[in-house]
C-alpha cells in the first residue's frame, strides 16, 4: 500500500511546479570549489546507485514507531498550510506562510498561542519568511526579509525586540553562540563581493554590530544570469543545538554550519549520474537560460538533491533525475545502511509516497523536520481517517490510543503531525 499525499513538502512541491511552468528562482552555489570552506577531510562519502533503487519500503525496515498528534482545532486558530515546523523542548512551532502566522502547540497537540502581528510598528512584520530558535537564550526568532528585520519573541509568544539586518536572504537560521546564518540571493548585496565572487552564505551576530558581517562562505561567480537559471531548493535543517545542516541547490555536498566555521559533512556520490564540469560550465555561463539547464539534465540524466533532514543518528534526503523520477533515501549513520526508494511522478498519475506503514497501518508522511532523534511530517485529517480500517486490522501496540484519536477528529480539523522514530542500532 502506498500513501497518497495532499501536501508535497518544501523543495519537492517547488520542483513539481517546475514541470508545469517555468519557475524562476535564485541559483545558489553550484560547485565544490569554494575558496573559503574549511576543508574537512573527515566528511562522510555516501555512494548512491539510482539504478538499484527499490519501488517501495516497509516502514519497519527503518522505523521502530510511528505516532500521530492531532493539533487542537477551532475557528480561531486554523492552519492554512504548514510551511515550517520547529520542535523544541515541550512545544511545536508551526509557520504558516499563507497567513504569515506562527502557531504554537504543546507536544500533545494542545493549542497554546499564535503570533499574528502584521504591520510596521514595534513587534510587527509585513510578512514572514522563516522562523528559528535561539537555543542559547530560549528565544523564538521571526525573519521578515522584505524589510530586513529579525523579530525576537520569548518561547511563550511575548515580543522582546527587533534586530535590523543589513542583507537580503531567502533562508535564515540561528546557529549558536549568538551567530545566525543568512543564505540566498546576494546579488542585491554587492558590498560583500570579493574578486568578482558573491557569497550566498553570510554569518553574523544579531546582538552586536549587525551592519558588519562576521564571515562569509560558499562563493559563486557574480556574473551568473540569475534571471534565467532555475534552482530546485535550498534548506537548513537543525538536528542538534549548535549545528545546522545546509543543503544548497545543484550541490552534492552537504555542509554543517557551526558558530565559527563551515565544514563539509557529507558528499553524495551519484557515480555516472553526478554533475560534472560540463554542467557547471553551463550553469556558470551568464547567457544560459532555464531551457538549456533542463535539456542538459535530461540528456545527461544527472541527479539533483532537493530536500534534506538530519537527526543525530540518521539522514533523509530526496533527489530526482530525468525530471520525473524522485528518490527518497534513508541513511543510517551507524551502520551506513542506505535505503533508496524511487517513484515516478507525472501530472496524469499524481504522486504516492512509496513507504508502506506496516507498523500501525496508518498513513506515512514526508519526514522533513526533525528534533535530535525523530523525524516529523504531517497528514491531513481526512487522510488519517481514510486508514481507519487498515489501523483496525494492524497489530499496532497502541491501536486503542490511535483509534481514540481518530474518533476525536473530523476532516476539517488542523493537520495531524506524524512523528517517526528511527530504529536505534
Amino acid at each position: 500500500m502506498v500513501i497518497k499525499m495532499k501536501n508535497i513538502m518544501c523543495g519537492i512541491s517547488l520542483l513539481f511546479k517546475l514541470f508545469t511552468a517555468v519557475c524562476i528562482v535564485t541559483v545558489c552555489n553550484c560547485s565544490n570549489r569554494s575558496k573559503t570552506v574549511k576543508q574537512n577531510m573527515d566528511y562522510t562519502l555516501i555512494s548512491i546507485n539510482p539504478q538499484k533503487a527499490v519501488n517501495e519500503m516497509p516502514a519497519s525496515d527503518f522505523f521502530s514507531d510511528i505516532d500521530y498528534i492531532p493539533l487542537e482545532s477551532n475557528d480561531d486558530h486554523l492552519i492554512g498550510q504548514i510551511t515550517q515546523m520547529l520542535i523544541y523542548q515541550d512545544k511545536i512551532y508551526i509557520l504558516d506562510l499563507q497567513q504569515h502566522t506562527v502557531f504554537c502547540f504543546q507536544k500533545d497537540g494542545k493549542f497554546l498561542f499564535e503570533i499574528n502581528k502584521k504591520g510596521t510598528g514595534p513587534g510587527e512584520y509585513v510578512e514572514l519568511d522563516n522562523i528559528s530558535i535561539d537555543h542559547d537564550k530560549n528565544h523564538l526568532l521571526l525573519c521578515n526579509n522584505s524589510i530586513n528585520k529579525i523579530l525576537v519573541f520569548d518561547l511563550n509568544g511575548n515580543y522582546i525586540q527587533t534586530y535590523k539586518i543589513d542583507c537580503n536572504a531567502n533562508v535564515f537560521t540561528y546557529i549558536a553562540d549568538g551567530y545566525s546564518a543568512f543564505f540566498g540571493d546576494f546579488t542585491a548585496n554587492p558590498k560583500y563581493e570579493k574578486e568578482q565572487n558573491t557569497p550566498n552564505l553570510l554569518i553574523t551576530r544579531l546582538d552586536e554590530d549587525v551592519q558588519k558581517v562576521q564571515y562569509t562562505d560558499l562563493f559563486f561567480p557574480s556574473n551568473i544570469n540569475f534571471g534565467a537559471t532555475v534552482s530546485p531548493a535550498t534548506c537548513f535543517s537543525s538536528y542538534q543545538s549548535g549545528t545546522v545542516t545546509l543543503l544548497e541547490a545543484y550541490n552534492d555536498t552537504i555542509y554543517h554550519l557551526l558558530s565559527n566555521k563551515v565544514e563539509r559533512a557529507y558528499y553524495i556520490d551519484f557515480g555516472d549520474m553526478k554533475k560534472g564540469d560540463g554542467f557547471y560550465s553551463l550553469l556558470y555561463n551568464p547567457v544560459t537560460d532555464s531551457k538549456k539547464i533542463f535539456e542538459y539534465e535530461t540528456n545527461h540524466n544527472v541527479c539533483n538533491i532537493i530536500g534534506l533532514s538530519e537527526t543525530s543518528k540518521n539522514i533523509f534526503f530526496v533527489y530526482y533525475h530525468n525530471k520525473t523520477k524522485f528518490h527518497f533515501v534513508f541513511y543510517d549513520k551507524s551502520n551506513k545502511k542506505i535505503i533508496d526508494i524511487v517513484k515516478v511522478y507525472s501530472p496524469e498519475t499524481g504522486f504516492a509516497f512509496p513507504v508502506n506503514n506496516d507498523i500501525n497501518g496508518g498513513p506515512f508522511a514526508m519526514p522533513y523536520w526533525t528534533d535530535e532523534n525523530s523525524f516529523y511530517g504531517f497528514v491531513e485529517p481526512y487522510e488519517l481517517l481514510t486508514y481507519k480500517n487498515a489501523i483496525l486490522q494492524s497489530n499496532a501496540k497502541n491501536k486503542d490510543e490511535l483509534l481514540k484519536k481518530l474518533n476525536n477528529i473530523v476532516e476539517d480539523d488542523n493537520p495531524v503531525i506524524v512523528k517517526m522514530v528511527p530504529k536505534i542500532k
